[in-house]
């Protein structure tokens, strides 16, 4: 698939570099790699991956001097995809660890998954597969319904306004955000670099779209 824009994976040390970068060599995204603060400003689509905790992003991405030109760039009307941590950190903050301000991108908080509820006991960290139940059911959306992505984490986002869950997964009784949006941001909770097929078809739809 041709692609003419100028895409950029946010490196600010907290990611999963290789895995992100395998996934989109293979459905034929062109991308560069950079933690500049000048060529995130300078790109039209921006991917924010992350692994570990929320407060230990959100520092990385201040020493790097980047919350600015990621900030300034979606008020600008660019795409930005956040992938798990990076997801989370679209919110307002999170109570990981200590209370941390994220993005503010989309209104909400990041609180841990409650491990027991109405006699149900969740292991948590949750790892491993659950299956996509779509809000909205869109004929884009039909291919995805009901797909299993894998997950990795201890802590979900709770958006203010239902209008900005796209997706959730039932976690033992527990719905959780899979898939959030406002305007030109998303976020996936899910790795779709590791999620086969559909995580791969997902991937592609979202930057594509």
């Amino acid at each position: 698939m041709q692609n003419i824009r100028k895409i950029t994976v946010i490196d600010y040390g907290l990611n999963n570099i290789n895995s992100i970068s395998r996934a989109l060599d293979y459905i034929g995204v062109k991308f560069i790699v950079s933690a500049n603060p000048k060529i995130i400003s300078s790109s039209d689509y921006l991917i924010l991956p992350g692994v570990g905790s929320f407060p230990d992003g959100m520092k990385s991405i201040n020493e790097n001097e980047l919350l600015h030109p990621i900030k300034l760039s979606v008020e600008k009307g660019k795409p930005l995809l956040g992938i798990c941590l990076g997801m989370q950190m679209l919110f307002d903050k999170s109570f990981e660890n200590i209370e941390t301000n994220g993005f503010g991108f989309i209104k909400g908080k990041v609180k841990k998954i409650r491990t027991a509820g109405e006699g149900i006991k969740r292991k948590v960290p949750h790892v491993g597969w659950n299956r996509l139940i779509f809000t909205n059911k869109k004929e884009s959306t039909k291919i995805f319904e009901n797909k299993y992505m894998y997950f990795v984490h201890s802590f979900m986002a709770m958006p203010k306004f239902k209008s900005n869950i796209a997706s959730y997964i039932d976690y033992k009784g527990l719905e959780i955000p899979a898939i959030v949006k406002q305007d030109n941001v998303v976020g996936v909770q899910f790795h779709p670099e590791k999620s086969g097929k559909y995580g791969l078809q997902l991937l592609d739809s979202i930057i594509n779209y």
